[in-house]
């Protein structure tokens, strides 16, 4: 069985372009948690900062 390419280097096979288009959903996938756990982890070490600073104010005003 041959596979012809057609322009874009993307086969005309429907299972081939079926099994790209789930690659590329799940890239896309992959991706957006990337960022999610990017963002997860900004907002976790804001609130350590936060939590720092509290620690600090309570601690000055104890004294």
């Amino acid at each position: 069985m041959s596979c012809t390419l057609i322009s874009g280097g993307t086969s005309s096979d429907p299972q081939v372009q079926e099994m790209e288009r789930r690659v590329e959903e799940q890239e896309r996938i992959a991706n957006e948690a990337e960022l999610r756990a990017k963002s997860e982890k900004q907002e976790l070490e804001a609130r350590k900062l936060r939590l720092k600073a509290a620690k600090n104010e309570a601690k000055a005003r104890n004294m």
